[in-house]
């Protein structure tokens, strides 16, 4: 009878021995999933960082025909030819210059 118990428990402690491995592997996958999503770094960091690229490659190409369009303008103005009617209108612009009737609006 003794035997027979003995098994019993020998058996009852493996089932429990496998099943506590199956939940420490549970554990630790979750625990991956979890520092691969959240952390710093993570999955939700690296979609944040790559819309924040995207906005800012958007910015820097603004900016660059910005430039392009002021490099010409200088180049127009001070050049070895001068645009007259383009220094006139930035000295106006400037200046805030105008002729008896005329009137200057700004706007942003």
């Amino acid at each position: 009878m003794l035997m027979k118990n003995n098994h019993f428990f020998n058996m009852f402690v493996n089932i429990l021995k496998f099943r506590l491995k199956i939940i420490v592997r549970l554990l630790f996958v979750i625990a991956g999933i979890y520092l691969i999503v959240f952390s710093n770094f993570g999955l939700i960091d690296y979609l944040n960082f790559r819309k924040q690229k995207t906005y800012l490659e958007l910015q820097l190409k603004k900016v660059q025909s910005e430039k392009e369009r002021m490099l010409k303008l200088v180049r127009a103005i001070s050049g070895p030819v001068i645009d007259i009617n383009l220094l006139e209108l930035q000295a106006r612009k400037v200046l805030a210059y105008a002729r008896n009737e005329e009137k200057i609006f700004f706007w942003k």
